[in-house]
């Protein structure tokens, strides 16, 4: 069922659709146990009273707050709840044994600093959003102003001063959890290779001329080069659509599928397509074993095309010879044609639950949280009274946890900088040496000799 929702003002989001079901007696009960909240002002308020200290409801707010309001309406928000614990207008809960142990200075107290603690997390999970100015001068004003005040505000200001000068990478990677500065620094893989390589080094590498796991190693760092600078409003914010992370992933997916087709259909001979298929194969099998999974699909995908799978004669010859390799095909088509990537799926989880490096299938993830938005409306209507659904959120951020997690578990492979810098620079080129309509004319031109050989071979 759609639902559409406005970005201002929190109590005005409203379901339009007029087929809107009526909640599930699932849904009245989440929102009976406090699960589902009306408003923005509701759910700052949660997060920083002394009756509801729940962590996990603060870590799924920090990590959706994207999809239901932006970042200037909620940093706006948290201010005013931190100026109201001075006036003594904050609310309580009569029935709250917690609530009476706190007086009312020391109730303000708190709430102060669960707004700080709050604004610390914003800025180590979502910095990205303080790059933008407006953000951040927000920020600052505020903190100057708390300073002013006797509060100690002095590391925030300067994780604010970090943010601003670091223009790159995701802000998990600035800082530790309690937001002292990381060690060491995240640095882009961009910074270990010289683009300005000799002409030896380009002219003659050739990544099929390489050990294939060592390839494979080289292409795990590039992979998670990109990985760790997605953000929540990368993944699910208003941004999402235009996100650079996000492009430059997929970009990443659509040269790698290129440049393994164009490889085997540039070969002139059967026996080299052989030669060359059997190194995609064995590649695709390292990716899958480092759990690239990602580019193991990119390249599965690529080497199964229709471009490719019509080569009859060049697919019989592997067969025939190289059976071990055509069994290893067998098995990445189960892996890949298991229930939209199911199995993959599992395989990813289990890793991230053992700690071990992985890079997920991300459209097997576009398709996860758009199930999500599909069966979980953005809000409930109970009454005369709307409520964001939350249920909806925490499906969302056991998503961006996982992926939070491969962040984390990175591969320690030494940087090989002229495979680094092929894949960096030169891979992405090659939809330019062989474009499309050239690799359909080539293709069809292939198919067509291996048929006649095909034929001669029956008639011998």
């Amino acid at each position: 069922t759609a639902t559409t929702t406005t970005t201002t003002p929190m109590h005005d989001l409203k379901i339009e659709t007029e087929e809107e079901k009526e909640p599930s007696e699932n849904r009245l009960s989440m929102i009976a146990d406090g699960y589902a909240v009306e408003s923005l002002e509701a759910i700052v308020e949660r997060i920083t009273s002394v009756e509801h200290q729940d962590v996990s409801f603060t870590s799924m707010c920090i990590a959706t707050y994207h999809t239901f309001t932006t970042i200037d309406k909620l940093l706006e928000t948290l201010f005013k709840r931190f100026q109201r614990s001075f006036e003594g207008a904050l609310e309580s809960s009569p029935s709250s044994s917690c609530s009476s142990s706190f007086t009312a200075s020391s109730k303000g107290k708190f709430v102060r600093q669960s707004v700080l603690n709050m604004l610390k997390r914003l800025m180590i999970e979502n910095g990205k959003e303080f790059r933008e100015t407006k953000n951040r001068e927000m920020a600052r004003s505020f903190l100057n102003e708390v300073c002013a005040d006797g509060t100690n505000s002095a590391q925030l200001l300067a994780m604010l001063d970090t943010i601003e000068r670091t223009r790159y990478g995701n802000t998990r990677l600035l800082f530790t959890l309690a937001g002292t500065p990381a060690d060491p620094p995240f640095f882009p893989l961009r910074r270990f290779v010289d683009r300005t390589r000799s002409f030896s080094e380009t002219r003659y590498f050739h990544p099929l001329r390489l050990n294939m796991k060592q390839l494979a190693q080289q292409m795990c760092l590039w992979s998670h080069d990109a990985l760790i600078q997605l953000t929540p409003c990368d993944i699910i914010g208003k941004q999402a659509a235009t996100s650079k992370v996000i492009h430059r992933l997929k970009l990443q997916h659509e040269a790698t599928s290129h440049w393994v087709i164009a490889s085997i259909l540039l070969c002139e001979t059967v026996k080299d397509r052989v030669k060359t298929l059997r190194k995609l194969i064995i590649l695709a099998s390292n990716l899958y074993k480092l759990g690239n999974l990602e580019l193991f699909v990119a390249v599965y995908s690529a080497y199964t095309h229709s471009h490719i799978f019509h080569l009859k004669s060049t697919w019989a010859v592997l067969g025939s010879k190289h059976k071990k390799k055509h069994a290893m095909t067998a098995r990445h088509k189960q892996l890949y044609e298991s229930g939209k990537f199911n199995q993959l799926k599992k395989i990813a989880f289990q890793r991230v639950q053992e700690g071990e490096p992985c890079i997920p299938v991300f459209a097997r993830i576009k398709k996860t949280l758009m199930y999500f938005k599909l069966t979980h409306p953005a809000t409930i209507q109970e009454g005369a009274s709307t409520f964001i659904n939350l249920e909806r959120q925490q499906k969302m951020k056991e998503v961006l946890d996982m992926i939070s997690a491969c962040q984390q578990a990175a591969y320690n492979f030494p940087i090989n900088p002229v495979i680094c810098g092929y894949l960096l620079y030169d891979l992405m080129e090659t939809q330019h040496e062989l474009g499309s309509d050239e690799i359909l004319l080539r293709a069809q031109q292939l198919k067509e000799m291996e048929e006649l050989l095909l034929k001669k071979e029956k008639g011998k």
